[in-house]
């Protein structure tokens, strides 16, 4: 699962293998160690939740959690939708944008990318080698 994070917003690429234990056990995680001192680590997990209304994040103990209602999670899983987004207020007007994709290999391999789980591009077989 990729994390990338700009200014309120939060994106979620995730393979194919990670779409289905995603369906299969309702939580995907990642975890990044900083080694020294032992236990700085950054985590971050996609949850379904049967309470969630809407798609919602929150940092806690190092940890962002993206939380998706089960329904919305079932039908993104299982169907050719890319992605599913929320918006989640966190004051003063301002939001907080939360995307998770499905993630598309790249149209020209990159050197060091292992992409052999990611979903096919729809424009792969329309790309000029």
């Amino acid at each position: 699962m990729k994390l990338r994070t700009r200014h309120n917003s939060i994106r979620l690429r995730l393979t194919q293998r990670e779409v289905a234990l995603f369906l299969e056990e309702g939580v995907i995680a990642e975890q990044i160690d900083f080694g020294f001192p032992p236990g700085q680590s950054f985590r971050y997990e996609v949850r379904t939740s049967s309470d969630a209304i809407g798609m919602s994040a929150r940092f806690e103990n190092g940890c962002v959690s993206v939380l998706v209602p089960m329904a919305q999670a079932r039908n993104w899983s299982l169907s050719d939708q890319v992605g599913i987004e929320g918006l989640q207020s966190i004051g003063d007007g301002t939001n907080l944008a939360i995307l998770i994709e499905k993630d598309w290999a790249c149209l020209k391999p990159r050197v060091g990318e292992d992409e052999s789980d990611n979903y096919v591009h729809p424009l792969a077989s329309t790309a000029m080698c």
